[in-house]
C-alpha cells in the first residue's frame, strides 16, 4: 500500500510540474532558444516555489534528526581539540602512555575551558596549517555561547542552509532565471553529498558557501565594474582562502574567466579582476607565511593522502561514483549503483554540451572552468607524483557545484520553456526522479547516523556507532587500546563516563608488559574490551593464560576479552 502511494505521488508530482507554468513553449531543441532567458525576468512556477521550499525544509529536517546520536568523526574530534587550544603531541604524551583513566578526562579535550584562551588556540591551529582557522574560529565563537561540540556541528549545518539563497541568486546573475534558481535549490538542498558535508563539524559549509559568494560577487563585478564591487569581490576571494586552501582552483578558474571574457573589450575588467585577487591574497598572507614557514609539517600532515595509491583508471571511476553520489547515494551499495552513476553523468554532459552550444563563453565559461581547473588540479599531482587527492569527495565541491547548476538550467529550460507537452513530461519525470532519489537518500542518512562525508564503512563512525551501544550496556566496561588518538576521542562521545580506559601509543611493545594486568581488570571489570589494536598488542593478549580474543562482530577491529576460569 505504501509503494502504491508513494507511486501515486510521484506521477502527481511529475504531471505537475510538467503542467506548472503557464506560457508559451519554445522546443528545447529549437535554434532559437538559449540556455538563459536574456528577456525581462519571468516568474517561476508557484509548483516549483513549493517543491524547493520544501526540499528546503527537508534538508533542515534531515540534518536535524538524530543530531545527538550522530558520530563524531576522526577528523571531526581533531578539529574540536585545535578550536579547543589543544595539540596531538600533548594528549598523546599525557594520556596515551599506559595509565588507567576515564571517558570524562579524554572529553576535556572536547570543550572549551578557561585555562585555553586564542593563544592557546591560534598556536594549537597554526600546527596544522594545511587547513585555513576561519570555521574554527567561528565554531570556537559559537561555543563559547553553548560549550557543547553539537554547537560547532549546527553551525556547520546552518552554513549549509546559507548556501541555498546564494544558489539562487547565482542562478539569477548567471541565468537571468529564477526557474533555474528554484530547481538548483531543490537539488541542492536534497543532494546527500551536500547534506553529509554539512553535517560534518569542519569547513566544507563554509568552503561552499564562500564558493557561492564569490561566484556571485565576480558577476556583479564583472556587470558593474565599480571598486566597491571589486573591493567585495576581494573579501569573498579572502574568505574562501580562510576557508579552504583548495579555493585557490576556483581564483584560478575565475581569473581565466574573467581574461578569456573581458580581453578584447574591457581590459578595466581584468585590472579590476586582478587587483581585487591580490587584495584577497593580500589579507590571507598571514596565513600565507605560517603555511610557509611550517612545508615540513604539512608534508608529514597529508602524508596520508599522498600515500594512497591511484590511477587513471580508479580516479576515473571514483569521479563517475562522486558525480552520481552527488545526487543519490546510499548507506549499502546497491545493485545498479554504477548505471545510476553513469546515466547521471551523461546527463550532466549533455547539460554542459547545450550549455555550451547555445551560450557565449560569459555563461558556459563561469561553470565549465572552475570544473577543469579543480579536476586538473587535483588529478594531476595524483597521476604525477601518486596519492589519493581527486579520490576524496569532499575535495571535488568546486566541481561538483557547476555541474548542478549546469544540470538545473537544462531541466529548468526543458520543463519550463518547451513546446511539446512530451518533451516538458520528460524534463518534469527526470526533475521528479532526481528529487524523489534526493529525499530517498536523506531518509537514508538519517536512519545511519554513522554515515558520514568520509568513505562508506571503511572509517571509525560506523565501527564506533555499532560498538558503542555494546559498550554502553556493560556495567563496568574497560577498554584496551593502542589505536590512533582520535579513534578514541570519537567513541568517547558515545560512551557513559564510567568507563575506564588504558591507552597506548602504537605498539608500545615495552610498555605492555609493565602497565597492562588483564588479571586485576578481570578482577574489577565486568566487560574487557579491546579496541583497534595493533598486531603487537593483539599478540600480547593472546599469549597471556586464562584469556582469550572473541570477536564482537564479524569483520569489526574490536574484541572482547574473555577470562577463561569465569570471573
Amino acid at each position: 500500500m505504501q509503494s502504491v502511494l508513494l507511486a501515486l505521488a510521484f506521477i502527481i508530482i511529475v504531471v505537475a510540474v510538467s503542467l506548472g507554468e503557464k506560457r508559451q513553449w519554445i522546443s528545447f531543441a529549437s535554434s532559437d532558444v538559449q540556455a538563459i532567458d536574456t528577456s525581462p525576468r519571468q516568474r517561476a512556477s508557484y509548483f516549483i516555489k513549493g517543491v524547493a521550499i520544501s526540499m528546503v525544509i527537508l534538508r533542515l529536517i534531515f540534518s536535524f534528526s538524530n543530531l545527538s546520536e550522530r558520530p563524531f568523526n576522526v577528523d571531526e574530534v581533531r578539529g574540536l581539540y585545535r578550536l579547543a587550544g589543544y595539540q596531538e603531541s600533548e594528549i598523546v604524551a599525557k594520556h596515551f602512555q599506559g595509565e588507567i583513566l576515564n571517558v570524562k578526562q579524554l572529553k576535556i579535550y572536547q570543550q572549551l575551558s578557561p585555562e585555553r584562551g586564542w593563544n592557546s588556540v591560534f598556536n594549537a591551529l597554526s600546527r596544522n596549517p594545511e587547513h585555513p582557522p576561519l570555521y574554527s574560529i567561528l565554531a570556537r565563537g559559537v561555543m563559547s555561547i553553548w560549550n557543547d561540540a553539537i554547537a560547532a556541528r549546527i553551525l556547520a549545518i546552518l552554513l549549509g542552509v546559507a548556501t541555498l539563497p546564494l544558489a539562487y541568486l547565482l542562478c539569477l546573475e548567471l541565468f537571468n532565471s529564477p526557474s533555474a534558481g528554484w530547481v538548483t535549490v531543490a537539488l541542492l538542498s536534497i543532494s546527500p553529498y551536500q547534506i553529509l558535508l554539512g553535517l560534518g563539524l569542519r569547513s566544507y559549509s563554509l568552503w561552499t558557501l564562500a564558493i557561492l559568494a564569490s561566484g556571485v560577487a565576480l558577476l556583479k563585478a564583472v556587470k558593474s565594474g565599480t571598486v566597491m564591487a571589486w573591493f567585495l569581490y576581494g573579501i569573498s576571494v579572502c574568505i574562501g582562502l580562510y576557508s579552504h586552501l583548495f579555493f585557490i582552483f576556483l581564483i584560478i578558474a575565475q581569473g581565466l574567466y574573467i581574461l578569456f571574457t573581458e580581453w578584447q573589450d574591457r581590459g578595466d575588467r581584468i585590472i579590476g579582476g586582478l587587483a581585487a585577487s591580490i587584495f584577497g591574497l593580500i589579507l590571507f598572507s598571514p596565513w600565507i607565511w605560517v603555511a610557509i614557514s611550517q612545508l615540513d609539517r604539512i608534508e608529514d600532515n597529508t602524508r596520508w593522502v599522498r600515500g594512497r595509491p591511484s590511477s587513471f583508471i580508479s580516479i576515473f571511476r571514483a569521479t563517475i561514483e562522486n558525480i552520481g553520489n552527488n545526487f543519490v547515494n546510499s548507506w549499502q551499495i546497491y545493485s545498479g549503483q554504477s548505471i545510476v552513476s553513469r546515466f547521471l553523468v551523461l546527463g550532466i554532459a549533455l547539460s554542459l554540451y547545450f550549455l555550451l552550444r547555445q551560450n557565449s563563453i560569459r555563461v558556459w565559461g563561469f561553470l565549465i572552468l572552475p570544473i577543469l581547473v579543480t579536476l586538473a588540479g587535483l588529478t594531476t599531482p595524483d597521476l604525477l607524483q601518486g596519492g589519493g587527492r581527486s579520490l576524496q569527495s569532499r575535495y571535488l565541491v568546486q566541481a561538483l557545484l557547476p555541474m548542478t547548476f549546469a544540470l538545473s538550467i537544462c531541466l529548468a529550460n526543458i520543463t519550463h520553456r518547451a513546446r511539446y507537452i512530451w518533451e516538458r513530461l520528460f524534463g518534469s519525470l527526470v526533475l521528479s526522479i532526481l528529487i524523489l532519489a534526493g529525499v530517498l537518500s536523506g531518509f537514508n542518512i538519517t536512519r545511519y547516523p554513522g554515515w558520514d562525508y568520509l568513505e562508506h564503512g571503511s572509517v571509525v563512525s560506523p565501527v564506533n556507532f555499532e560498538v558503542a551501544p555494546i559498550i554502553r550496556a556493560s556495567k563496568k566496561p574497560f577498554i584496551l587500546s593502542d589505536s590512533p588518538h582520535n579513534f578514541v576521542l570519537s567513541l568517547s562521545h558515545q560512551i557513559p563516563e564510567k568507563s575506564k580506559l588504558q591507552l597506548f601509543e602504537h605498539a608500545q611493545i615495552n610498555k605492555f608488559n609493565e602497565f597492562v594486568s588483564l588479571e586485576i581488570m578481570a578482577r574489577n571489570h565486568h566487560d574487557l574490551f579491546l579496541y583497534f589494536p595493533s598486531e603487537e598488542l593483539k599478540a600480547f593478549v593472546d599469549e597471556q593464560p586464562d584469556f582469550q580474543l572473541s570477536e564482537l562482530s564479524e569483520n569489526l577491529p574490536v574484541f572482547k576479552i574473555q577470562h577463561q576460569s569465569g570471573n
